[in-house]
């Protein structure tokens, strides 16, 4: 059995023309058979209304108010629980859980509106102004440096492998905010776990060591005797390459700078 066919919303000129058969003496169901998919009922509806322009539509209307929206933009934006709040639960929150219309798909359909979406948080470590200053200096220092001269740079650090739940965190961002203070999660400066250390330059991987729990802490005398042998071997038997290292105590000690300049170890930072 064909399917009934869907009736259609009619435009001004066909109104026009419509006005115009019923004035020539057609009946209805003469004229829904001069257009495609018209009903002698709409025919009818248009000639009892008397003119040609159809109703404008009025769409699904917008549940939340622009100032309702105002105070869901400041409520989200105001602290770092706020933006990690699931949108389905926003409705619970005050000011919302007192609205009337607030709802599961109101108050999703007003954060798109505002430009949120759900974006998986930026890790970001803390920075003093002094040290981002300094490491701003030394990025726009190096701009212009080639691939090749990147690639004689060894890239060295440590990194912690915790066991447990690894889950990713996320917040309400709009966008030009992902490091935003309340939209990022904070590294922290010590963890319970694994120190395992490993360096590498262009697409070459270089040595790697993991760190046993009885050496301890990393301190100057714990990277002299572990680390400090392994990167000066690599060096030594790869000319060229200028190793790098970030400023953790361990790294930066005097201690350790002597031991680095009696090795002649190159190093760019």
């Amino acid at each position: 059995m064909p399917a009934t066919p869907k009736k259609r919303q009619l435009t001004r000129d066909e109104g026009i023309q419509i006005l115009t058969f019923r004035r020539l003496g057609m009946t209805y169901e003469a004229i829904a058979k001069q257009f495609r998919n018209v009903s002698p009922r709409q025919v009818e509806y248009l000639v009892q209304k008397g003119h040609p322009t159809p109703k404008k539509r009025s769409g699904r209307p917008s549940f939340i108010t622009d100032d309702q929206l105002k105070e869901l933009t400041a409520f989200v934006c105001a602290s770092r629980r706020n933006r990690r709040l699931p949108w389905d639960r926003l409705s619970f929150e005050y000011p919302m859980c007192i609205w009337d219309n607030a709802s599961e798909w109101s108050i999703t359909s007003a954060m798109k509106r505002a430009g949120f979406r759900r974006r998986i948080a930026r890790r970001k470590p803390p920075i003093s102004e002094k040290n981002r200053l300094l490491r701003l200096a030394w990025a726009q220092e190096h701009l212009n440096w080639t691939r090749e001269q990147w690639c004689n740079i060894l890239l060295t650090d440590e990194t912690w492998v915790m066991d447990g739940i690894h889950k990713r965190i996320f917040v309400s961002v709009r966008p030009g905010e992902e490091f935003n203070p309340t939209c990022t999660v904070d590294r922290r400066r010590s963890y319970t776990g694994w120190m395992f250390w490993a360096c590498f330059n262009g697409t070459t991987k270089g040595p790697c060591v993991f760190w046993e729990k009885d050496w301890g802490r990393i301190n100057m005398n714990t990277y002299i005797e572990h680390i400090i042998p392994v990167l000066d071997d690599w060096v030594q038997q790869h000319p060229g390459l200028q190793f790098m290292q970030d400023g953790a105590p361990g790294h930066k000690g005097g201690k350790t700078k002597a031991e680095i300049e009696k090795r002649k170890m190159p190093m760019i930072f």
